[in-house]
């Protein structure tokens, strides 16, 4: 006897089946997700520990790609090997997630209303989608929605800028100071007292380097540092094509050698070549105990994986082959004073040398004071010894320029209000200088209000550049990035 409340309806229970199929893949599909947020099979980095999957960077790589190609356009290739794409798209992934923290969002109207301000889209005046799948398709060489997100990270970069620079202001005096620069003519004729090293050396005392370093600690930043092993192979002196594409050979065969047997030093003795190591170094120091390289080599090391090698020799026109193995990068950061000694020194001993320069000058200026001409000005430079140079008649806002000073000492160059006057001496990167100014042209402050509005804005936004460059610098110094 069967019971008559049972439910035998095959249908039914195969839609109990297929339902239950559904529910599991769905669980299964999100299980999936979830382990591959926190598991990703491809990891390009860290930001903090943080891991960035090969998707996100790949992601943000090509939108930064489309931004620089919009932005160099026809320039994009002849640029690309100077360019820092890789490591610019860290930065840009950190510049996000900051826009993300604090807020801002990108409504895709924003996006839409971005594009439709771009005259190449438009034919008489109405949007021609075609222009539009053209541009992107054949021109950038890409999709349409990392066209639009790459317009969306722009947005969001210039939506943080706002809101950092958003209480920088420039005053009347700023601006009237500005045109002064701009428009007030002067021409200096100088003599420059040179820095010398001192005769022994002087020992420096601790009080004496800890209180410059901690005046300068900005100077002393450290960029982006990199260690690294490489093996150089010279071309022959007189070795012709031959023995240079042989050389070549030899360097894929170094190559082939380290990926077998993993040791670069190894591989390249076995065909007479010597493995160098460096330190942590900034490639873009002039000082460094490499070979001078071409910027896109270095370019290309900067942007290199660490641990990893070039899979092929990379060719230093004239000179040669180099192989290169990144084994370490350090990010951009403060250095303390043990670490830097050695540069501190340098720059102290340098300043010391610089103000011995000026107190000669000093000495010297009492002499010089009291001219009231040019050709007065160039024969006592003579019978001192010294050569003159003329700064020829330039703007006072050149002036820094031509007498090669620092930024802190632009601030010291004051008095170039009449003709016909020696300046007190001030130091510039070389010593020392005394100058006299044998023509001045006040500026025509009649045209200050013309041009009060565009100077204004340049300088507010000079103004704005520098306050989110620190911010940005401070962010890539919290952020530790690894890959």
């Amino acid at each position: 006897m069967t019971n008559p409340n049972s439910n035998t309806d095959p249908s039914k229970k195969l839609y109990l089946i297929i339902s239950i199929i559904l529910v599991s893949a769905v669980i299964i599909y999100a299980a999936l997700l979830t382990y591959k947020k926190f598991f990703p099979s491809c990891v390009a980095g860290t930001i903090n520990n943080q891991k960035v999957t090969c998707e996100q960077f790949n992601n943000a790589y090509t939108h930064h790609l489309i931004t620089s190609q919009m932005q160099y356009g026809q320039l994009f290739e002849q640029f690309k090997p100077l360019l820092k794409l890789k490591e610019q798209t860290w930065e840009k992934i950190i510049i996000a997630q900051e826009a993300k923290k604090q807020g801002i969002k990108i409504p895709d109207q924003k996006i839409v209303e971005t594009i439709a301000g771009y005259d190449m889209f438009f034919n008489n005046g109405v949007f021609n989608k075609q222009f539009y799948r053209e541009f992107v398709n054949s021109t950038l060489k890409t999709k349409i929605p990392d066209f639009e997100e790459s317009i969306r990270d722009s947005l969001l970069l210039k939506a943080l800028f706002d809101k950092i620079t958003a209480g920088v202001t420039v005053n009347e005096n700023d601006i009237k100071d500005e045109f002064l620069k701009e428009n007030t003519l002067a021409q200096l004729l100088y003599i420059e007292i040179p820095a010398k090293e001192p005769a022994a050396q002087v020992k420096i005392e601790d009080t004496a380097l800890k209180t410059y370093f901690e005046q300068h600690k900005n100077l002393f930043d450290m960029p982006t540092t990199v260690k690294i092993e490489y093996v150089t192979l010279d071309f022959p002196a007189d070795g012709g094509i031959q023995k240079q594409v042989e050389m070549k050979y030899k360097g894929k065969a170094i190559i082939d050698d380290y990926i077998k047997n993993k040791d670069l030093a190894i591989a390249a003795k076995k065909l007479n070549f010597k493995l160098q190591t460096t330190d942590y170094i900034s490639l873009s120091e002039a000082d460094n105990a490499i070979p001078e390289w071409p910027l896109p080599l270095i370019n290309d090391i900067m942007q290199m994986n660490v641990g990893s090698t070039m899979t092929e020799p990379y060719e230093i026109k004239d000179k040669g082959y180099v192989i290169i193995k990144l084994i370490d990068r350090k990010q951009p950061f403060s250095p303390t004073l043990e670490q830097v000694n050695t540069k501190v020194t340098k720059a102290y001993n340098k300043e010391q040398e610089k103000l011995a320069a000026l107190k000669q000058a000093q000495e010297l200026f009492e002499k010089f004071k009291s001219i009231t001409s040019a050709d007065q000005f160039k024969q006592l430079a003579k019978d001192t010894g010294f050569e003159v140079k003329d700064s020829k008649e330039i703007p006072l806002q050149q002036i820094p320029m031509a007498l090669e000073l620092n930024q802190e000492e632009e601030n010291q160059l004051t008095g170039i209000t009449k003709t016909n006057l020696t300046l007190n001496p001030i130091k510039n990167i070389n010593g020392a200088a005394i100058a006299f100014v044998s023509t001045f042209k006040p500026a025509d402050m009649s045209k200050f209000e013309t041009n009060k509005k565009e100077i204004q804005e340049t300088l507010l936004n000079a103004k704005k550049d520098k306050v989110f460059e620190e911010y940005r610098n401070k962010l890539m110094k919290e952020n530790v990035i690894k890959y």
